[in-house]
């Protein structure tokens, strides 16, 4: 039979998986963490893929908040190109449609 939520909060089986898996993620971002080499750069692991973690909060897990480290920050470039909408570009470009 399933257990509802406020039961759960009271088993001891239920809360030790609970605080073991916390335990592991922590453990897990840390190594990565204490093992990174990057220069400055977003934590990677060894296929170059960006790593990020949640928060973890002790008993009550992940609220979806990023875990705050200065290798876990990325920058995106926000420039764009501006292309000319000005009339000389149709003496280039050829922009006339003819049937073949």
């Amino acid at each position: 039979m399933p257990y509802i939520e406020s039961e759960l909060e009271f088993n001891q089986y239920y809360q030790n998986i609970i605080n073991r898996d916390e335990v592991g993620y922590k453990e897990i971002r840390d190594e990565y963490i204490s093992n990174w080499s990057g220069s400055g750069g977003p934590l990677r692991d060894t296929d170059g893929t960006i790593l990020l973690f949640e928060k973890i909060v002790d008993g009550e897990g992940s609220y979806g908040d990023s875990y705050e480290h200065e290798n876990q920050k990325i920058s995106a470039n926000s420039t764009y190109f501006v292309y000319d909408q000005s009339d000389e570009i149709n003496n280039i470009i050829d922009r006339e449609f003819s049937e073949l």
